[in-house]
């Protein structure tokens, strides 16, 4: 279910913004758009710092360049837009990262978490209208953030397929009963129960706080492709 494209790692991103912008906004146009992450709210605070970083450079070369002669004036007003300018763009796309990541988790948590599949009742938790949550959730879908759901427009609900059998349940319910057996093989190997097996459960992602069941490790989520990790 999960096939999000590999993207460079935000610590590669930032570096380039701040050693080569051009090149660093190319990778972020990248990373925004390939990893789900940063859908919810991942990297905002890096880019926030990046955009802070170019403007006190726009800053400091203007305020140094100024006080020389007009060709050196004019280099400084240069370098003050070449860098102010990014900066800027910056600064605005940071915040709306991080509002897409609130309202994204906002949707994570009533769909998967709360099951709350009818249009009108998300329409209703989120203060939005109906045209707003079908917009929403088509661009979550068409981003894989909701997995294989649908939404159908003709009854208003978002439909999920059924989840497959989990080989675990079945695999025990078809072994054969052998109670006795059982319990003296358990009864002569008590180091082996100290090595158990990953018990198949729900684990909460730290990224987009989905629930997904996950039946071995390691997994990764399937709304925003984080890797999970059993908690302690």
């Amino acid at each position: 279910m999960n096939n999000q494209k590999q993207t460079y790692s935000w610590t590669i991103v930032v570096i380039a913004l701040i050693v080569f912008w051009p090149v660093g906004l190319f990778l972020l146009i990248g990373k925004l758009s390939n990893d789900r992450s940063a859908s919810f709210g991942g990297g905002s605070g890096l880019v926030k710092f990046v955009g802070i970083i170019l403007l006190i450079i726009a800053v400091s070369g203007l305020t140094t360049f100024t006080s020389g002669d007009s060709s050196v004036m004019t280099g400084g007003i240069i370098m003050a837009i070449v860098f102010a300018l990014p900066g800027i763009w910056l600064l605005k796309k940071s915040k709306v990262i991080k509002n897409d990541g609130y309202k994204n988790k906002a949707y994570i948590n009533y769909i998967v978490n709360n099951q709350v599949h009818d249009v009108a009742e998300l329409a209703r938790r989120m203060n939005v209208s109906q045209d707003v949550v079908i917009r929403d959730v088509n661009g979550m879908i068409s981003k894989g953030m909701l997995g294989r759901a649908r939404l159908n427009l003709n009854n208003g609900r978002i439909e999920f397929p059924r989840p497959k059998p989990s080989t675990t349940h079945r695999d025990a319910y078809n072994r054969p009963s052998t109670p006795h057996r059982d319990e003296r093989q358990t009864r002569q190997r008590p180091v082996e129960d100290e090595y158990k097996p990953f018990q198949p459960k729900t684990i909460r992602c730290s990224a987009c706080s989905a629930n997904n069941f996950v039946e071995t490790l390691p997994a990764q989520c399937d709304y925003c492709g984080t890797s999970l990790h059993e908690t302690k």
